[in-house]
């Protein structure tokens, strides 16, 4: 995915399809890539998981991305993005427009989301 403007602010983006590492199924499907607090969530561990940073992980002292399973693979592909709760600290998560641009009336965004469809089975 790739979020751009006309008024040159910096973005979030991915420039690397993370659907062609997901585990597959016998048909080529695939039937994986979920977040590690998503698979928690899953198993009923949501409100107490190091994945998710809640219960008694929820500072950024009791859960620092180390601890996030496959937060490298994530940041690595996608340095430019949010990848956990307390990613504000990697300095690649949150993006602001220069100041002369903040105010701008028609600052126009576009989102374009780059799947290959033949990743997914579909006809």
């Amino acid at each position: 995915m790739v979020i751009t403007n006309n008024c040159a602010c910096p973005f979030a983006s991915c420039p690397v399809d993370l659907a062609t590492a997901c585990p597959f199924d016998s048909d080529g499907v695939p039937v994986g890539c979920k977040s590690a607090c998503l698979v928690d969530a899953l198993a009923g561990n949501a409100a107490n998981s190091l994945n998710c940073c809640t219960g008694s992980f929820d500072s950024e002292s009791s859960c620092p991305s180390s601890g996030v399973e496959h937060y490298s693979y994530f940041k690595t592909n996608c340095p430019n993005s949010f990848v956990y709760t307390f990613d504000e600290s990697s300095d690649t998560a949150i993006w602001q427009c220069e100041k002369s641009c903040m105010f701008e009336v028609d600052v126009e965004y576009g989102v374009t989301f780059c799947y290959d469809v033949s990743n997914f089975g579909l006809p």
